[in-house]
């Protein structure tokens, strides 16, 4: 079954765009061909700035290639967690900016005329357990007093426990809408470039960064890059990565209304319903844990239908594909947007948690704002420069520090023989950890077990096929290739 997402698989770039083989200059370089970067070159270039976007593979095909694609304003923190943490008015501009950014995603939609399935949709947030309604009526009743339409509702026989509706969401075709935005962008002057990952920063502000085969020098540097790569403590050691699994399947017409859901649960279950004539296609995510813990991925999707399955009451569904995704979450809550507090010329943007649609809008309309020497979009609500949640921070801490001096004690086995084809372990051979991993033909591959983030031990990802470090969220492929970072080298190779 493919493990690729639906919107990589099911839509093929109108163009591509030509590797960085020179040395050149812009007023701004983005790094990143996701949500945050496509969006905040696009607003650059609009505002007359000279912008050079590099994206280390293809457009569409990072972390806004593996979402489930909702566009909400209700945020994975609960109204009243942002409410304790940040006070009323914070806590009402979180969900107001969000429902700007959904506003401002429809704009270009119309504006641009971007054909990528937008629709406004209902969310529907239902109870998991009977003693989980008073919590969804306390959100109601702050929803209300901010002025969002959030009503809870009885129980009903898809939802017994009860269920809150807020209206006007969204939801589309993320590569559809990016790849859109993009070539609006190049209309504007922006020049872009893919299968460019950046290896190196330079110069005395950091503002030359170096790929395989050339490089950029700007003014600014922004970087879109799920996880900062230039700042390796900075931002990294505030975040906690998750992978979250999603099926892709199609049931009969009309068993749920068209629309956006998710359960109480902690973690919680999540899917979005798209009529598509004959069968309604359903898209459920869940089952999240900590990046690079040792689990058994398949597990995670058998839990996925066994859901489903409940969910469902007995009606047939089948499965079309899986996959998987990072979410990065910070320790209050709410992402980092803003300058890097040790490097002025470097924007960042990162921490968006399961609503990177909508924090990816705000961040690069904050980020044009910040380099047209405007304030901050919303002030400091989002700047990195807050230091909330100091418990969570310490366990993060606390967390690297185990992961990173355990994982080297742990006696380990040198014996390559006894892998099982198509899985991956660490061993000890000459005196080194060595990630080695066998295809199901057998074949081997040996890469250092060392991330080149901090130096975290990485674990093998057996449906996935690679090696996730457990400390930061790094993730490579079985050849060492740098997939998601921190991390920016890959992992060495290392002969058989």
């Amino acid at each position: 079954m493919a493990m690729k997402s639906l919107w990589i698989e099911d839509y093929v770039a109108p163009r591509t765009y030509p590797k960085l083989e020179a040395k050149v200059e812009a007023e701004v370089c983005v790094i990143g061909g996701g949500i945050t970067g496509i969006m905040a070159a696009y607003y650059l270039g609009r505002a007359g700035k000279k912008v050079i976007l590099v994206e280390g593979g293809s457009l569409g095909f990072g972390e806004s290639g593996y979402t489930t694609a909702f566009i909400t304003y209700i945020v994975d923190a609960r109204l009243n967690d942002l409410r304790h943490r940040f006070g009323d008015t914070k806590a009402a501009l979180v969900w107001k900016s969000g429902e700007e950014a959904i506003d401002e995603i429809e704009r270009i939609v119309r504006e641009e005329n971007i054909d990528c399935e937008f629709v406004r949709t209902p969310v529907k947030i239902f109870a998991a357990k009977k003693e989980d309604v008073k919590a969804l009526k306390k959100e109601e009743e702050l929803a209300k007093r901010y002025g969002f339409p959030l009503v809870t509702n009885e129980g009903s026989e898809q939802f017994p426990f009860g269920y809150a509706t807020a209206p006007r969401q969204a939801k589309f075709h993320p590569r559809k809408f990016l790849l859109g935005v993009a070539h609006a962008a190049e209309r504007y002057g922006v020049k872009i470039f893919e299968n460019s990952p950046v290896i190196t920063f330079t110069g005395k502000e950091g503002n030359t960064v170096g790929t395989e085969e050339g490089s950029v020098t700007a003014h600014e540097i922004v970087e879109a890059t799920h996880s900062t790569i230039d700042h390796p403590v900075e931002v990294p050691s505030r975040l906690e990565a998750n992978r979250s699994y999603v099926i892709e399947t199609r049931i009969r017409s009309g068993l749920f209304t068209e629309g956006i859901y998710w359960d109480t649960e902690d973690p919680y279950h999540y899917f979005r319903v798209d009529p598509k004539g004959e069968y309604d296609r359903l898209i459920l995510g869940g089952e999240d844990h900590k990046t690079g813990n040792k689990t058994d991925a398949d597990s995670h999707y058998l839990n996925l239908e066994t859901y489903l399955r409940a969910l469902l009451r007995g009606e047939a569904y089948t499965v079309h594909r899986r996959w998987s995704g990072q979410i990065l979450e910070t320790s209050d809550g709410l992402p980092f947007i803003g300058r890097s507090l040790t490097n002025s010329h470097h924007l960042i943007a990162t921490g968006y948690g399961g609503n990177g649609m909508t924090f990816g809008v705000i961040a690069a309309q904050t980020i044009t704002s910040l380099i047209k020497g405007e304030e901050a979009l919303f002030g400091d609500l989002y700047s990195p420069k807050r230091f909330g949640g100091v418990p969570s921070i310490l366990g993060l801490a606390w967390r690297f520090f185990m992961n990173f001096v355990v994982a080297r004690i742990m006696p380990r086995s040198d014996d390559i023989a006894g892998i099982p084809s198509g899985s991956g372990q660490i061993i000890l051979r000459h005196g080194k950890k060595v990630a080695v991993s066998k295809d199901h033909d057998g074949n081997v591959r040996m890469v250092s077990a060392v991330c080149t983030h901090l130096g975290c031990v990485v674990n093998y990802n057996n449906v996935e096929n690679t090696w996730d470090c457990p400390c930061h969220g790094s993730r490579f492929a079985r050849d060492g290739k740098v997939i998601n970072g921190p991390a920016k080298r890959p992992l060495p190779q290392i002969d058989p």
